[in-house]
């Protein structure tokens, strides 16, 4: 069936875990999770993607997936911590 296009069910569509499927890897007030709550994988760096993504039934670069809105202060925490670090033990 060439030049057919299916609406994909929304079912297909839903972000999964890569270590164990579980779904309920988003908040319910649409911020993601930094880590599984079945299998505690770290989700920032194992990205959730749904079984369509998986499957090659859309584009995995098209869906929006959200940084998460704390790890901009995070980083910059980080980066102030390491500076009072080595002043502190005196590293130039």
């Amino acid at each position: 069936m060439v030049g057919l296009e299916r609406e994909i069910p929304a079912r297909l569509l839903v972000p999964m875990c890569p270590g164990c499927g579980e779904t309920r890897v988003v908040h319910a007030d649409g911020d993601p999770r930094l880590r599984c709550p079945r299998c505690r994988l770290d989700l920032y760096t194992h990205r959730p993607r749904s079984y369509a993504e998986m499957e090659g039934l859309v584009d995995a670069e098209a869906v929006d997936v959200p940084m998460h809105p704390g790890s901009a202060g995070m980083l910059r925490r980080a980066r102030t911590w390491f500076g009072l670090l080595r002043v502190k033990l005196g590293i130039r």
